[in-house]
């Protein structure tokens, strides 16, 4: 059995919610373009972070476990698809 409830609401809610869920949407939008977007090729610190791991565990990943590393000129990068794709693999 249904229970059902009048209620009268002020001529001017409807565009009152209407206001605040579009101020709403547009923080939300300008939140998320403030995102960092991280590059395809990050730097080490930028793998810690997209991994949530610290240096010396990603030291550890790339050095016996697998993780691919580019490194040019005393420079190292991780692909992010790398990444992914050793996350995958090593997914139980």
């Amino acid at each position: 059995m249904a229970n059902t409830i009048s209620l009268e609401l002020p001529a001017d809610f409807n565009e009152a919610i209407r206001k605040l869920m579009f101020t709403t949407a547009v923080e939300a939008y300008k939140k998320a373009g403030e995102s960092k977007t991280l590059p395809e090729y990050m730097k080490l610190g930028e793998a810690c972070e997209y991994l949530s791991v610290s240096r010396v565990t990603l030291d550890k990943l790339i050095r016996t476990h697998g993780l691919k590393a580019t490194m040019i000129d005393g420079i190292t990068r991780v692909r992010k698809q790398d990444i992914i794709e050793f996350m995958e693999a090593h997914s139980i």
